[in-house]
């Protein structure tokens, strides 16, 4: 999920992290533009290059799903 800035414009912050604490989802990723301090990437799309073969493998090995 990205969005600007983590306080402002997070939408279903809470539902989404209790999915990731249920394995409902397996693995949740946020990427803030306007948030200097993110340890995730400014953008989705640095985060998926910075992550691609943990993308490649949940897609072609697991069947993962993955939703930008």
């Amino acid at each position: 999920f990205g969005c600007r800035e983590p306080t402002k414009d997070w939408f279903f912050k809470d539902e989404m992290l209790e999915f990731e604490k249920e394995k409902i989802l397996t693995e949740y990723l946020v990427s803030f533009s306007r948030d200097e301090s993110s340890k995730t990437g400014k953008y989705v799309q640095d985060e998926i290059e910075k992550r691609g073969e943990m993308f490649v493998n949940k897609i072609l090995k697991e069947e993962g799903h993955i939703y930008v």
